[in-house]
């Protein structure tokens, strides 16, 4: 019955052997992409089963299919990954040996190559239109249980629907073959050439006759790896997407189901195909991600997977216990941020040469240092007499963490503007964001609602987290899941522009990691980016003005404990710095599209007084401004822990060292930050100001004058950041990339010229 029909494979690791393997931990997904779809062919001798690795990466429309049929194929066949001999053959089934497979990680994962595996009778199981596989391996690095979840593609495919940049859904983009005719109710006369095609990734979603019940609803099942304590807030999590789903006319269409619920299926096990899962590993690394399945031919999410990490629960306790560490101990390191990421695994087989690239969506919000720091903020606030959050704060923590992560799995993207929507006094106002949320979105990366004017008898009923879903959201789900009844596949449909068009702003990754529009940015909340950046400032500030540090130091506790309270404050400046960054020579570039025949668009810059106010923001971190940082005279209050090199101090092993105590070079950290606000003030801001020529709001005379006036009267002078200002702007110079207009403004501004050239003069052999 389905010997050719298309099928996908899910291996997730169903325990490892200790100790506990980053990427093969427990609930872990080790799948390397979302696009594998495979079948099975007969050889022409029909002696021999074909694996066959389908491309779904170009298409043939059907209007012009007779006249290129034949080329198409003969240049899209995607050949096979490997063949089999096959041992016997009845009516309804193949025989054929599994090791080949099995030996490759069935060709999804290159981290279970190995040929040393042991198929498990025992508790593989079919079912209708899956199997679960489980094997057991032995790698280098330990023995791993894997259970690979094999499953058929729907043989209904799914309407697609076309992306629109407006909006943003996780996508995939093909090649389609053939001149098309003219679009639906088009009737100009012209053919529409356009090559590429983009549609949206979706859950597939239906509604019964009487539009009473949908059919079909999108269901979580809590795995009872989730704390019991807290499987409640998942619950709402989840389900705080029911009402844009409402909105558009599929009732009851998301929800969650706990173990003990009457609806707790008997068979549940994490990794079946059946089954969406939310559950808890436990690893080195504190993270969260959401790998999805995808249908290749129309987009259609099949299943989805949202993995915590334990470590999570467990930093999340210790932030909120006023009186615990704010770190785990760790030895000295050279800055005090870390972003360093892990390269993916290294194909290393020969049957890997077929993979495509695709992505298994991870993503970061659980692991953002900057929740650490919003948590220690929270506990100083809302923290009772014994030094606890509220559990309901909690609660909401996870919530909104879990709303993100669900949105992943409903085909969202993120989007970064959607914290800036809303005025700081919105968002003091909890009827307002009771209604609204904190943002219009989020999928955006959102801190805790806090401003340094917080009075302690408005912390009660203040809105710290988001606790519904935002505008933007609704009108995204509204574009993907809208029942659209004359949509024609591969087309945009007139309800989906208008949908697109009314949206609240989009800026998602790209944005973020380019800087390409100051609006886009991880962490920031209000429409005010100055402001906010600036009460950062201000929260250090009045934690300096009291004995709040010291006060907060338990009996007993180490006073390396100190110094960790000391660098959470550090951190919120560094905050502001990262968020005042990308305004300088800010452009506010959007997903706009041309209306009714309009003029041509003009990108709107950021004001010159917003930037000045944020060179202002950046120079008084520059210049040290009093109760920033700590004085010069309390440096020797702070110690730290001191290891081995390398070593990790925070790692469980049976030889622990770390026992070395040292004074904290307090000093440089504190350059390492103004230097940074240096380099925020001059990067990129100098090229952006170039690149916009005349339409640039701050000229590069005005901002290099600016900042050499300030760092030229600083009392005292400060002859290292002089110097390393003096470096920087040699290498600018002396580098042959720079725009000759940076260079020579550097030179009639600061009289730094470019080193002269050096002639090396070989003498003569035999001299």
């Amino acid at each position: 019955m389905h010997r050719n029909s298309s099928f996908i494979v899910y291996p997730t690791v169903v325990r490892r052997a200790a100790p506990v393997k980053t990427g093969l931990e427990r609930g872990g997904i080790l799948l390397e992409t979302n696009d594998f779809a495979f079948h099975f062919e007969l050889s022409t001798n029909r002696r021999y089963l074909q694996l066959v690795q389908e491309y779904h990466y170009a298409s043939l429309r059907g209007d012009k299919a007779d006249e290129l049929q034949q080329i198409f194929d003969d240049n899209q066949w995607p050949g096979y990954v490997t063949k089999v001999p096959i041992y016997a053959e009845t009516d309804s089934a193949y025989y054929i040996p599994s090791d080949i497979f099995l030996s490759n990680g069935f060709f999804v994962s290159s981290q279970l190559v190995s040929s040393d595996f042991t198929a498990l009778e025992e508790p593989s199981e079919s079912f209708e239109r899956n199997t679960m596989l489980f094997v057991e391996y032995e790698l280098a690095s330990g023995v791993v249980e894997v259970n690979f979840a094999i499953g058929l593609l729907p043989d209904e495919i799914m309407a697609q629907r076309v992306a629109d940049d407006r909006i943003g859904y996780f996508s995939k983009r093909f090649t389609q073959y053939s001149i098309r005719d003219e679009d639906p109710g088009d009737g100009n006369g012209y053919h529409w050439w356009n090559p590429q095609m983009t549609v949206i990734h979706r859950r597939k979603l239906e509604v019964d006759a009487a539009g009473n019940t949908t059919i079909d609803p999108i269901t979580y099942y809590i795995d009872p790896s989730v704390p019991q304590e807290w499987r409640e807030a998942f619950r709402t999590g989840v389900e705080a997407w029911i009402p844009a789903f409402e909105r558009i006319g599929f009732p009851n269409a998301i929800r969650a189901v706990l173990p003990g619920d009457d609806d707790w299926p008997a068979d549940y096990r994490l990794g079946d195909l059946r089954y969406n899962s939310i559950s808890v590993m436990i690893s080195k690394e504190t993270y969260a991600y959401g790998p999805t399945v995808i249908d290749p031919r129309s987009g259609e999410i099949l299943h989805s997977d949202i993995v915590f990490e334990y470590g999570f629960f467990n930093e999340v306790m210790a932030d909120f216990d006023m009186k615990s560490p704010t770190d785990p101990p760790q030895s000295r390191r050279a800055s005090t941020d870390d972003d360093t990421d892990t390269p993916d695994s290294a194909m290393n087989s020969k049957k890997f040469a077929h993979v495509r690239t695709g992505r298994n969506q991870q993503c970061g919000i659980a692991r953002e240092q900057q929740h650490q720091l919003d948590r220690i903020m929270l506990r100083s606030f809302a923290g009772d007499g014994d030094g606890y959050v509220p559990k309901r704060l909690i609660a909401q923590h996870f919530a909104d963490i879990v709303m993100h992560e669900v949105g992943h799995t409903l085909g969202l993207r993120h989007n970064f503007a959607a914290s800036t929507a809303y005025s700081r006094d919105q968002l003091r106002d909890p009827a307002f964001v009771a209604e609204h949320g904190l943002s219009t979105s989020i999928m955006d990366y959102l801190p805790v609602n806090i401003f340094s004017d917080l009075k302690q008898d408005e912390v009660d009923k203040h809105p710290f987290f988001m606790t519904t879903i935002g505008a933007y959201d609704y009108a995204a789900i509204a574009y993907g899941y809208s029942i659209i009844d004359d949509e024609v596949p591969g087309y945009k449909h007139p309800l989906l522009t208008e949908l697109a068009a009314a949206a609240p702003l989009f800026l998602t990754d790209e944005a973020v990691e380019n800087m390409l529009n100051p609006y886009a940015q991880l962490f920031d909340l209000s429409s005010d980016l100055v402001d906010y950046a600036a009460d950062r400032l201000q929260l250090v500030k009045n934690a300096r003005s009291s004995d709040a540090l010291l006060s907060k130091i338990p009996d007993d506790a180490s006073w390396t404990t100190l110094w960790q309270r000391e660098r959470f404050l550090l951190r919120l400046i560094e905050q502001a710095i990262r968020i005042v960054r990308p305004v300088l020579g800010g452009v506010n570039v959007t997903h706009t599209h041309r209306v009714n025949s309009e003029g041509a668009h003009n990108t709107t810059f950021v004001s010159k007084d917003t930037q000045l106010n944020v060179l202002n923001l950046l120079l008084r971190i520059i210049e040290a401004e009093s109760g920033l940082f700590p004085e010069p005279k309390d440096y020797g209050m702070f110690v730290e822990v001191v290891g081995f090199d390398n070593e990790d101090c925070n790692e469980a092993k049976l030889d622990y060292d770390c026992l070395g105590r040292g004074l904290v070079d307090v000093g440089g950290y504190v350059l390492s930050i103004r230097g940074k606000a240096l380099l925020a003030a001059l990067f990129p801001a100098m090229n952006r100001i170039v690149q916009q020529d005349v339409l640039s709001p701050l000229t590069l005379h005005e901002l290099l004058n600016l900042v050499w006036n300030r760092l030229s009267n600083l009392k005292p002078t400060s002859e290292t950041l002089l110097a390393l200002l003096d470096e920087m702007l040699r290498d600018v110079i002396s580098n042959h990339n720079t725009d000759a207009r940076i260079k020579r403004a550097i030179e009639e501004q600061w009289g730094v010229t470019e080193p002269p050239v050096v002639v090396v003069v070989k003498a003569d052999e035999g001299k």
